[in-house]
């Protein structure tokens, strides 16, 4: 895993120097879960923490993303000890609305997600409604709303992992 993330690092600087529509963002946030089942075990909510980058041309951007997240849940009995942890890889397209200082976006998008230690993976959908606002030439604070559909069976259950999720962040662009 650290390189994966070593890689990542690598593309980004890479990235950074060329600079030609190019948008790296930092994220991190809070999901909301919406399933009873989910929320028995691990409860309401959950920090997550990601990054992101993609390509923006005339008023569309497409953002590769990748974030974590993990919660210790508790079994039947009231014992803690189940970890969860949630990694979605997601592709979405986002409509900017301008290209002022302010600038509102809508997106949509698939998300690849892989959970515990093992080799589960989903398939999710996504949605999301945000905001670019331009901090100083190239650099600005980002936030969003993102619904998250995702449907798994951890460890037998079947969860709808139907949630939504705040993120705020820092974009270069």
């Amino acid at each position: 895993m650290k390189n994966v993330f070593l890689m990542i690092g690598c593309i980004l600087v890479f990235f950074m120097g060329l600079n030609a529509g190019i948008i790296l963002e930092g994220n991190c946030g809070l999901y909301h879960f919406s399933d009873d089942n989910f929320k028995e075990h691990f409860g309401e909510k959950a920090s997550l923490f990601g990054f992101g980058i993609g390509y923006e041309f005339n008023h569309v951007a497409l953002i590769l993303s990748g974030e974590y997240m993990n919660r210790v849940g508790e079994d039947d009995q009231g014992a803690k000890g189940i970890d969860f942890q949630l990694i979605p890889v997601s592709l979405t397209a986002r409509y900017l609305f301008s290209k002022g200082a302010l600038q509102p976006f809508l997106g949509l998008g698939l998300s690849y997600n892989k959970y515990d230690d093992d080799v589960d993976a989903a398939m999710g959908l996504i949605a999301e409604a945000g905001g670019y606002f331009r901090l100083v030439k190239k650099l600005y604070f980002g936030a969003l709303i993102k619904y998250n559909y995702l449907k798994f069976l951890p460890q037998g259950l079947e969860v709808k992992m139907r949630g939504i999720s705040m993120e705020v962040g820092i974009t270069f662009k």
